[in-house]
């Protein structure tokens, strides 16, 4: 009888032992679980800010290229207090918006500058916004707006026509430079690389001109 008992007080610390050791890997498994559970969601919802602060930077970008205009004749460019003329390029865009009036501003014209650089210890994409009159100011220095973190290259190329009379399968050439400082180009695309991925974007500019591509003239031997 004792040894009945024995064996029976035996076999019960076995099953708990077995029990203890089946519950200690679920709950490793359930653990592991719900680890890679979080760290999936943090990853989507990351992404997830981050696809959206690209479609707010797109939608300020090309609000303000719509508004763009050629502000004055040609003879309103040039050194302070003349204004700086406005700046297409591979890596750099500037040039003048109008600021459409609200209920507490009255209409008005704003020199609107997009680069990736890094200010204040920060890399990202950052807009720069002032006035004609600050413009012409030589010591005013524009506070810029961060508009998308991590933007590490901003990749601008211009649309123009084929030349004329030659065969072309496709209706532009694209150029990664503008060569009409007075003008402003009509179709542009915008590539902004961050850290996660690239986006990309085609714009048009109501006041744009489209003309066929011509080579910039070699400037002077040194």
């Amino acid at each position: 009888m004792v040894l009945r008992r024995r064996r029976a007080a035996g076999l019960t610390f076995v099953e708990l032992l077995i029990a203890a050791t089946m519950l200690s890997v679920l709950f490793v498994g359930l653990g592991s679980h719900l680890r890679g559970g979080l760290t999936v969601w943090q990853r989507v919802t990351t992404i997830s800010e981050q696809l959206q602060q690209q479609r707010v930077m797109m939608d300020r970008l090309q609000r303000d290229l719509s508004e763009a205009f050629v502000y004055s004749e040609e003879q309103a460019y040039g050194p302070p207090p003349k204004l700086s003329a406005p700046q297409f390029e591979a890596e750099h865009l500037r040039w003048f918006a109008r600021q459409a009036a609200t209920a507490i501003r009255p209409e008005a014209v704003r020199i609107v500058d997009y680069r990736c650089g890094m200010q204040n210890g920060v890399q990202g994409l950052w807009r720069t916004s002032w006035s004609i009159s600050e413009a012409r100011e030589d010591t005013f220095q524009p506070t810029p707006e961060l508009l998308l973190q991590g933007c590490d290259a901003l990749s601008v190329r211009y649309a123009y026509l084929p030349p004329a009379g030659a065969p072309s399968a496709q209706p532009f050439e694209w150029h990664d430079q503008w060569n009409e400082p007075k003008q402003l180009p009509q179709l542009i695309t915008v590539s902004v690389g961050g850290s996660t991925r690239a986006v990309r974007q085609s714009c048009a500019l109501p006041a744009g001109m489209m003309k066929p591509f011509e080579t910039p003239p070699a400037g002077p031997t040194p």
